[in-house]
């Protein structure tokens, strides 16, 4: 059911915004603990834009868009 796709993609849509967004940033603002060498903040950044691109790559696939 395509609808259902839709749905689902936009959910996960909605979380990585969110990650990069006030609520949660204020949450890891912090310089400690040091992760591959980069402030925990800037950590949290790179990782979620990876995790964007899978997540858009995913439904690049499922979505046939």
């Amino acid at each position: 059911m395509p609808g259902a796709n839709v749905k689902r993609g936009l959910i996960l849509a909605i979380i990585c915004v969110t990650a990069f967004i006030w609520p949660v940033t204020a949450l890891v603002n912090r310089i400690e603990p040091m992760v591959l060498g980069m402030p925990f903040f800037m950590f949290w950044h790179v990782l979620w834009v990876f995790i964007t691109i899978g997540v858009l790559a995913f439904l690049n696939w499922v979505l046939k868009i």
